[in-house]
């Protein structure tokens, strides 16, 4: 809902000024955005023929450098996971993309019930992840994508054998780029893919 205000409603600087200096009424939006969204997702599902079904979700303004964890509780995650719940109650997965640096909110993303939901990183510290999110939920995402512009394909390889080493420790982890991969160049994607077949397999 935070991200609905902010997107669509006021902007991002507004809504952070709101956030200060009026709480109440973010607060009062987000609770009333909510309870369509989770009235919808209620309904989607009813005859359960969407079980495996992926909800997808990009976290826009809860990074790190959006907002501290306090704030992150109040406006964000309360909401945040009652989506994650609702849809796990209804026989689907919340895949969920956390945009931005998640270094510090590891922790309170690992308060939801043990595989109830999906966590792809873009800005992360990949052993951190695996010590706490990665212990509750499946988790992927969070090797650089820059690598695949500016790098050479030997340190591409080099780069991704380490973060697989880390990343697939034990499973639960889906391999996935921080982002997209516009500019990248070719000779460096066909080197990663070739590493995720050979060294990428469980």
């Amino acid at each position: 809902p935070f991200d609905k205000y902010s997107d669509t409603f006021r902007g991002m600087v507004l809504s952070f000024v709101d956030v200060f200096e009026d709480p109440d009424f973010v607060l009062e939006f987000c609770e009333k955005f909510q309870k369509g969204q989770l009235e919808e997702l209620s309904n989607i599902n009813k005859d359960g023929s969407r079980n495996g079904k992926q909800i997808v979700m990009a976290l826009h303004k809860g990074s790190d450098d959006m907002m501290g964890n306090n704030l992150y509780r109040k406006f964000y995650w309360n909401h945040l996971k009652q989506i994650i719940d609702t849809c796990a109650a209804n026989g689907m997965m919340a895949n969920v993309f956390c945009e931005g640096e998640y270094n510090n909110k590891l922790e309170i993303l690992c308060e939801v019930e043990r595989a109830s939901c999906y966590y792809t990183f873009d800005k992360v510290d990949i052993q951190k992840a695996k010590d706490t999110v990665g212990k509750v939920c499946c988790i992927g995402g969070g090797f650089p994508s820059p690598l695949l512009i500016y790098a050479t394909p030997d340190k591409v390889e080099e780069e991704l054998k380490k973060f697989l080493d880390i990343a697939m420790k034990d499973g639960g982890y889906i391999f996935r780029m921080s982002a997209g991969i516009n500019g990248a160049k070719e000779e460096n994607v066909e080197r990663m893919f070739k590493v995720l077949h050979e060294y990428g397999k469980y």
